[in-house]
């Protein structure tokens, strides 16, 4: 398969190291601007499933190495490398679906923690998403997912039913417990290792909280060590709905 093959089996845009808009396309959603030294041959836009099915069999008929880029929610974005075709899914967004009636929905990869719930607590829904609102489910669920709540309802990888993911083969699969289970165990935790790219997430809903409290205190910086050792002597007896976070911050000066 040539580029122009490529391009013309695409929904959306393929740009090639040389074109006019290549550096926008590989530098243009990365969240900290710490722009590396590295840049991919491709970079593949994706409209849809199919667009990245054409991705990865292009990038095998011409032994090309493929990176797969979601929220671009990484300190040292490992989603830029040296050669090679970046497939970009920024595109693939929103639900699917959504059955309040069996606490059951399904997503796309670009879709973040804070629209998650936007989407579902109207419902009297809620999902244990992360704790940064604006990461994308993509990076968080690969990830593994640290969630709010996770010692009720576990971690958000915990709640994924099943995943749909184009292989590295080109094919179009769903992967749960009891279908192609090797791929769904690797993806709740590989991360930017994950051999596939995933399209779609289904989750496992829970009835939205009908209160969420909290309570912040503040120490002297010099006490943080006590406060770490008393936090740590009372972590296992305090309810498992409460979340212990210590922060160490220095204060600006007066």
């Amino acid at each position: 398969m040539t580029l122009d093959n490529l391009r013309r089996s695409c929904r959306g845009s393929v740009i090639a190291a040389g074109d006019p808009q290549f550096r926008e396309a590989a530098h243009a959603n990365l969240w900290n601007r710490l722009i590396p030294d590295r840049a991919p041959d491709v970079v593949v836009r994706a409209a849809d499933e199919d667009d990245v099915v054409a991705a990865v069999t292009f990038a095998r008929a011409n032994g090309l190495k493929v990176v797969v880029r979601g929220g671009g929610h990484n300190w040292c974005q490992p989603t830029l490398r040296s050669g090679g075709l970046l497939i970009d899914l920024q595109d693939l967004t929103g639900f699917v679906s959504i059955d309040a009636a069996q606490r059951r929905a399904v997503i796309r990869p670009i879709v973040s923690n804070r629209d998650i719930q936007r989407a579902l607590n109207p419902l009297g829904l809620a999902f244990p998403t992360g704790h940064c609102p604006q990461v994308k489910a993509s990076g968080y669920f690969l990830g593994g997912g640290m969630a709010w709540n996770p010692t009720v309802w576990g971690l958000g990888a915990e709640n994924l039913e099943a995943i749909e993911l184009v292989t590295a083969q080109g094919a179009l699969i769903r992967a749960s417990q009891t279908e192609n289970p090797d791929f769904f165990w690797a993806a709740r935790g590989a991360g930017p290792g994950f051999f596939g790219v995933v399209t779609r997430y289904h989750l496992k809903l829970h009835a939205l909280p009908r209160a969420i409290h909290g309570s912040t205190h503040y120490y002297r910086l010099a006490e943080a060590p006590a406060v770490g050792r008393w936090l740590g002597a009372i972590a296992r007896e305090v309810s498992p709905s409460v979340e212990l976070s210590q922060f160490l911050v220095q204060a600006p000066p007066a």
